[in-house]
């Protein structure tokens, strides 16, 4: 008998107008409810500046390790991922 957990994990760090951010997710299985076994776990991180009050940037990786793993049987998730932001605030 065994049971599957998830777990997400951050960290973030503000420094002046920077943000740094850095999460993995953990899939965690436990056997007879006494012995632990990660089964994966997936690097994200991101980096957002404002260098004005109406104006900011992001840039997002996910996977950056590049893990083949699935949350679901069957359903692959996507390999390394980048994706970024600007927001302007017209307040």
């Amino acid at each position: 008998l065994s049971e599957i957990q998830q777990a997400y994990r951050e960290e973030i760090l503000s420094v002046q107008r920077f943000q740094i951010s850095q999460g993995t997710n953990f899939d965690i299985v436990a056997v007879r409810g006494k012995s632990y076994r990660l089964t994966f776990a997936v690097l994200d991180a991101k980096v957002s500046f404002h260098p004005l009050s109406w104006l900011g940037f992001f840039v997002k990786g996910e996977n950056l390790t590049g893990r083949d793993y699935q949350i679901l049987y069957g359903y692959p998730m996507p390999g390394v991922t980048v994706f970024g932001r600007i927001n302007v605030s017209l307040r």
